[in-house]
């Protein structure tokens, strides 16, 4: 709980009493001839020192001829809004507004007061004026023109802040300093009492007390009576054997708390049917209604909670003048080791068709489960475009950039690897290995010089020669064997070989029996 300290380990007295001693120290002032300053907070408490004094000046007509001025624009412009919503009020305000038929904002012997020359300060009298701590403004202005008048007092009626004027006169001092630098004797009586809404001791203990926090945070307060709030807290949670912290951070001061929220849950559905495990966590989806909390299977939402599930199918169009070998080829190369590309249906080869035309059709292919490509072509056209489709979400989003990202650059691929490929593709269709092997060595020589830079190959043997920064390397497709004097230059090529062999040649998936 973070709390405020302002007033430290002091006390109120009672309501009744205060308001008795307010209105005795005002009248013993003006009944010596003395003038009243009220040094007050425009809202709020001006309104409630007003009201305690229109209501006493009501009540005593022998004090009538002395008046009461309130000198705040402030305040005085926030009296319409208190006239206004009188239902906001406490039930004392309610009451005399319902029964007695008037308004307690509308003072009758109150009179506003501009500024303090606009009004003739003659004999007694009680002004009002801002601000409270006296450090400028028409409540300065008074004090200074006052306070060598031992009939004159001043009653500080909220909280004095340190270093202010108002703080400075309740030690009592013989003299002031005037804002101009002159030194002025002190002799008018200062008095205090308070009508500060900031809570004391006994309300902040009893608050504290009720809700037994373990952890309190002190706050708003001068470090003095902070000291004493903390030091009672401690002293009352041992009284009453209560575990409780206290801290009194400085300004700008981090506090780092460790809180461990915990929370009961009834697990229901699929995942009640499993005891749990000590120590091992529960994965599910944690529902909570009021104030209590069920954890089930994201399954068993539409049995156990009013909540419905749902997805979002996405689908994107791109228009692509690449066959679905190729687009085939580039994905299993993007997404090397993943084992998530399957392939549906295949369009016939272009042989099959008069003119060397693929017929008009459709054919799918998937990236795991997560994408769905589906290439389409009219008869007699060459031109085609592709629908991607998936499920929206962010794992199903990031497979779905790849695969655009991927298509997008297939215009740019290097030059007779799409021809290449189909020629790849029909070998594997005939089951022909000594075609399929010539076109590998063609696609192998094609994508290495697209990477490396000038490939020479050598079909009867089966060579690819490849010259990288004046070092020869030699890819011997046949054995497999890549040489090269650079170690390193060795690896990488012989690196890149293997994922180009990989994406070329058919993938292999778990049919779900470990075949």
């Amino acid at each position: 709980v973070i709390v405020e300290s302002t007033w430290g380990g002091g006390s109120h007295s009672a309501r009744e009493e205060r308001e008795q001693r307010f209105v005795e120290m005002v009248r013993t002032v003006v009944e010596r001839g003395g003038r009243v300053l009220l040094p007050v907070v425009a809202l709020g408490r001006a309104q409630e020192l007003l009201l305690i004094l229109n209501d006493y000046w009501e009540a005593h007509p022998e004090i009538h001829n002395v008046p009461i001025y309130q000198a705040s624009g402030l305040a005085r412009r926030a009296l319409s809004v208190y006239q206004t919503y009188i239902e906001m009020m406490n039930d004392d305000i309610k009451e005399a507004f319902e029964a007695e038929h008037r308004n307690p904002f509308l003072f009758s012997r109150i009179k506003h007061l501009s500024s303090a020359s606009h009004f003739d300060d003659i004999g007694a009298c009680v002004v009002m004026a801002t601000p409270s701590m006296l450090q400028s403004g028409v409540s300065r202005e008074l004090l200074e023109a006052w306070c060598e008048d031992k009939r004159n007092g001043v009653i500080i009626a909220d909280f004095a802040v340190q270093g202010t004027m108002a703080r400075e006169i309740l030690a009592e001092p013989t003299e002031i300093m005037s804002k101009s630098g002159l030194k002025k004797p002190l002799r008018m009586s200062v008095e205090a009492i308070s009508f500060s809404a900031h809570a004391d001791y006994p309300q902040t203990s009893g608050f504290m007390d009720e809700l037994q926090p373990p952890h309190i945070v002190l706050v708003h307060g001068e470090a003095t009576e902070m000291g004493r709030l903390k030091r009672a807290l401690e002293q009352g949670a041992v009284a009453k054997e209560m575990e409780r912290q206290v801290h009194t951070p400085r300004n700008g001061q981090p506090l780092e708390l460790i809180c461990k929220a915990r929370r009961v849950a009834q697990v229901v559905g699929q995942m009640a049917s499993k005891v749990p495990e000590d120590g091992k966590p529960m994965r599910g989806v944690m529902v909570q209604r009021g104030t209590s909390f069920k954890m089930m299977h994201p399954d068993d939402l539409v049995s156990y909670t009013s909540i419905r599930t749902g997805s979002v199918t996405q689908r994107q169009a791109l228009a692509i003048s690449q066959p679905l070998s190729a687009i085939r080829l580039s994905l299993e190369a993007m997404f090397e080791g993943v084992h998530a590309l399957r392939v549906g249906s295949h369009s016939p080869p272009p042989s099959s068709a008069a003119g060397g035309e693929e017929e008009e059709g459709e054919a799918k292919i998937s990236v795991g489960e997560a994408l769905t490509i589906t290439h389409k072509r009219a008869k007699g056209d060459a031109s085609a475009f592709v629908i991607l489709e998936w499920q929206g979400g962010a794992a199903g989003d990031m497979v779905a950039d790849a695969v655009i990202a991927v298509l997008l650059k297939m215009s740019t691929e290097p030059d007779g690897l799409a021809a290449a490929s189909d020629a790849h593709s029909r070998a594997q269709m005939k089951g022909d290995e000594e075609e399929i092997s010539r076109a590998e060595l063609s696609m192998l020589a094609i994508m290495m010089r697209a990477q490396f830079g000038n490939a020479e190959v050598d079909e009867d043997l089966g060579l690819v020669k490849l010259e990288v920064d004046g070092r020869a390397v030699t890819i011997d497709h046949m054995t497999d064997v890549v040489e090269c004097d650079d170690e390193a230059l060795r690896k990488r090529v012989d690196k890149a070989r293997t994922r180009m062999l990989e994406a070329m040649r058919p993938c292999g998936f778990d049919d779900g029996d470990g075949a």
